[in-house]
């Protein structure tokens, strides 16, 4: 089967930011008052989870009490705020391998879509930091927070992309750095590879190849 498409998932499959994420979530917290501090740990368990309002719903305060739906959307709007400014004039390289994949693909005529369910503000941040590594030219398709109704792990996202680009599971390629990503891509029934981020370190959900530079991916199948 010939690969017509190649489809990111998350933004860490292409920029590492989980560390620069979990900063501005705890700066979102002390500014609204919010007693609680997201360590690493606890922060890269809560990744099971897809989506910052998901995760922000499930964690337990001091005494087991649980953030307000108004408190959730007030940290998630500080958070993309704090996380704006943060990458506001900052350089973040491409993960390994992403920029020889993306020529290899171009050379190709190979689809590159983003099956990404974050904001656009996030979007336009992580493009900026990038310093014109990705541009939104590269891509076929770019998902947001507003694409879909269901988050990852279900397949709703990577269905739109097969949708969107009018190709079955099997003339793509689906990459993903995190368990609910592959099990997203999986679902929709996409080859996937997982290129683990640095907060998913052990069980990747059941991928088909796990690798550590997308310098391993063949776009010949």
């Amino acid at each position: 089967m010939t690969i017509s498409a190649l489809i990111f998932g998350g933004i860490g499959t292409l920029i590492e930011t989980s560390t620069l994420q979990r900063e501005a979530f705890n700066r979102a917290f002390a500014t609204l008052g919010i007693d609680f501090v997201w360590d690493h740990a606890d922060y890269a368990a809560s990744l099971s989870n897809s989506g910052g309002r998901n995760r922000l719903a499930a964690i337990a305060l001091p005494g087991g009490a649980r953030l307000t739906e108004a408190q959730i959307a007030a940290v998630h709007a500080e958070k993309t705020d704090a996380f704006d400014a943060m990458l506001a004039g900052q350089f973040l390289p491409l993960r390994a391998g992403v920029a020889d994949l993306l020529t290899r693909a171009a050379a190709l005529g190979i689809d590159v879509a983003w099956a990404t369910t974050t904001s656009q503000a996030n979007i336009d941040a992580i493009l900026r930091a990038s310093g014109g590594a990705l541009t939104r030219t590269m891509f076929a398709f770019i998902g947001d927070d507003l694409a879909v109704e269901r988050q990852k792990p279900d397949p709703e996202i990577y269905l739109k992309v097969l949708a969107t680009l009018g190709i079955r599971p099997a003339a793509a390629i689906a990459i993903e750095d995190s368990p609910t990503g592959v099990h997203s891509a999986k679902a929709a029934g996409l080859f996937t590879v997982a290129f683990p981020g640095e907060m998913h370190p052990g069980n990747l959900g059941g991928p088909d190849m796990i690798i550590r530079s997308l310098d391993e991916v063949s776009l010949d199948r």
